[in-house]
């Protein structure tokens, strides 16, 4: 549930951002097929993987555990740029 939940939350803010898989996937070095598994929770990202991802994405790590599964459920997308930098609330 875990490796579900951490890639749902990293599919959400690249969204936000504008990134494509293919985009993330030329930046980490790896084929859009396995990011897109890392997104789907059938590869674990790994916490140096990680890392690189929330790079990439601009965000500290720790505002990615912040997003939480009931600001999934509601789809409320101001919590979710909550834990953005300020530079890309309300896009």
């Amino acid at each position: 549930m875990a490796k579900l939940l951490i890639g749902r939350k990293i599919r959400v803010v690249r969204q936000l951002k504008g990134y494509s898989q293919e985009y993330m996937a030329m930046r980490l070095g790896v084929s859009q097929n396995a990011y897109s598994k890392m997104e789907r929770g059938r590869i674990k990202v790994k916490n140096e993987r990680l890392q690189t991802i929330t790079g990439i994405l601009e965000i500290p790590t720790h505002n990615l555990y912040k997003i939480t599964e009931a600001k999934f459920m509601l789809n409320d997308r101001e919590e979710l740029y909550a834990g953005l930098p300020e530079r890309y609330a309300k896009r």
